[in-house]
């Protein structure tokens, strides 16, 4: 992995815990993640029209856009049912954390890339720290059952995670037949199509939302294209074994957020969980270089 890529990915990385941290705020999941998914498509339009005037997409490159745009349709939808149900502090890193497992393996049995042993550890550390950050204060057989308990929050947050790994195996082929700047628009177009349907009951609800949170809705439409597109480019500059784990050290940051802003509990295992996932992260990134 080159520097730039890098920076690239642990730039998304903070746009994307950012985000993620302002739709557990609100309140309305569906609502904020709808305005993202809109103010999405908005943003990138211009840049797609553009793109789309000075080249042409293969129908294999189309192919890969609308898949993008259906199986980015199921996680926006998902996340926002994980976070109406859960606690960011839960469902954040456990989605994130099965894209990181899943990922590599499909990266390897249908991509055909390979993971080095000091990879592979760096990718193990990164879902090691992940499990810790799950573990509460309270070490009691009874306290980890009821954690651990697959409650509705649980259960949509681990199929939120089999889609991240899905789109990220899907979209590392896709960057290759279309424009990463013209892809993203794709990501964020079949969402807004399907929970604008969703939604089609709800529009006086979608405005005062606007008119109470037009900061933290503004910086939601802003934050979510912008780490996407970042880790677009990434992708089409590195291999997706690399870049899909080390994209969890948004794990760390938004654990950091979480303790700080929303004051959750549990500080010190999920601490030291994010000091696990540094280091998993710091080795993968290593390895990545000098492999």
């Amino acid at each position: 992995m080159t520097p730039l890529a890098l920076l690239l990915v642990l730039a998304a990385a903070l746009a994307h815990a950012t985000w993620n941290l302002l739709l557990k705020r609100s309140g309305r999941p569906l609502i904020y993640t709808w305005n993202i998914c809109v103010a999405g498509t908005i943003a990138t339009l211009p840049v797609a029209i553009y793109i789309l005037s000075r080249s042409t997409i293969s129908l294999t490159g189309w192919g890969f856009f609308l898949g993008t745009a259906i199986i980015h349709a199921f996680y926006f939808t998902l996340l926002a049912q994980a976070y109406e149900h859960g606690d960011m502090s839960l469902v954040y890193p456990l989605a994130r954390g099965m894209g990181v497992a899943l990922t590599p393996i499909g990266a390897v049995l249908i991509l055909g890339e390979h993971i080095t042993l000091p990879q592979g550890l760096g990718i193990a550390g990164i879902v090691l720290g992940l499990l810790i950050l799950q573990i509460p204060a309270d070490f009691s057989r009874q306290t980890l059952a009821a954690h651990f308990r697959p409650a509705a929050g649980l259960i949509f947050a681990v199929i939120t995670g089999v889609t991240i790994a899905t789109y990220s195996l899907w979209d590392k082929v896709g960057v290759s037949h279309v424009p990463p700047l013209l892809y993203v628009s794709g990501a964020f177009l079949g969402p807004a199509i399907t929970m604008s349907w969703l939604l089609r009951r709800r529009v006086r609800e979608l405005i005062d939302t606007w008119r109470a949170h037009p900061v933290t809705m503004g910086a939601g439409a802003l934050l979510s294209p912008l780490a996407y597109s970042l880790a677009l480019v990434a992708l089409s500059i590195a291999q997706v074994s690399q870049v899909a784990p080390l994209r969890e050290v948004g794990v760390v940051i938004g654990t950091v957020l979480g303790i700080v802003i929303l004051r959750e509990q549990s500080p010190v295992p999920r601490i030291g969980g994010a000091i696990v996932i540094a280091l998993g992260a710091i080795v993968l990134a290593y390895s990545s270089v000098t492999v």
